[in-house]
């Protein structure tokens, strides 16, 4: 099996940057203000995916399965993940699908 790409920020078409000044900063804060952006600007969307650029944790757990993405990546393309939120420089990106 091929090795899994690594995550960069210009593999990402428009994404909106948050910056969350709160110390300590931790995933479900982060979650909760990357929703609350993307409620503001389109309204109600679904959340495909995730990734913590901190530790390389991301969701969902799919196998690698793209040569130019990571895996959480594609899923999230491939299911029409248009809108991403990148919070604090990529600590933590999101990828949302409009209902």
């Amino acid at each position: 099996m091929p090795e899994c790409v690594i995550f960069r920020l210009d593999m990402l078409s428009n994404p909106i940057f948050l910056e969350v000044a709160e110390e300590g900063l931790d995933f479900g804060r982060a979650k909760k203000e990357a929703d609350e952006t993307i409620e503001k600007r389109v309204g109600e969307a679904m959340l495909l995916a995730w990734y913590q650029g901190k530790t390389g944790e991301y969701a969902p757990h799919v196998p690698c399965c793209s040569h130019d993405q990571p895996p959480w990546l594609t899923y999230a393309l491939s299911r029409g993940g248009t809108l991403s939120v990148v919070v604090n420089g990529g600590a933590y990106v999101f990828i949302y699908r409009r209902l």
